[in-house]
């Protein structure tokens, strides 16, 4: 909680100064739990994605996919895990070229339920289900935050 309100404090700060305000990726050290939540990893090579498990890989695409061009680049990746992202973006660009494709984020979360299993596959889909919706939600403080200081400065 400290963070956060060191975040805050930092950006609003920045507004005082007619400074740009930046929102930085913290989602992934808020919600980091030093992985005890982490389920087993449980191999089922027969595996397949459900529907359900569609459209949430689909949803997660097209949410980071922020300048809509149908794939993801490494800067849209890193604006939502940070740090991780290179490690992440590395596994799941599988052909290499500096992009994600849709094809390759839905392959890459197959890849996880038949290596590692359901439990992790939906541990997974929900971790970046969480830093997107913590991310978003810095993102609505900054932006009220914004507005309220063009409000008393007026």
């Amino acid at each position: 909680m400290v963070l956060v309100i060191q975040y805050l404090t930092t950006n609003l700060k920045a507004l005082e100064l007619e400074c740009d305000v930046t929102v930085l990726p913290i989602a992934p050290l808020l919600l980091w739990d030093g992985d005890s939540a982490k389920p087993d990893l449980c191999s089922e090579p027969n595996a397949k994605l459900t529907g359900k498990d569609l459209v949430k890989i689909q949803s997660l695409f097209r949410t980071i996919d922020f300048d809509k061009n149908g794939t993801i680049s490494h800067d849209e990746l890193a604006a939502v895990l940070g740090g991780a992202a290179q490690g992440v973006f590395d596994e799941v660009d599988s052909n290499e070229d500096g992009e994600i494709s849709e094809d390759e984020w839905t392959t890459h979360f197959l890849e996880v339920k038949q290596e590692c299993g359901t439990k992790v596959s939906e541990y997974r889909i929900a971790h970046f289900e969480r830093t997107i919706m913590v991310q978003d939600m810095m993102r609505s403080v900054i932006k009220d935050a914004e507005q309220m200081h063009h409000l008393l400065s007026s």
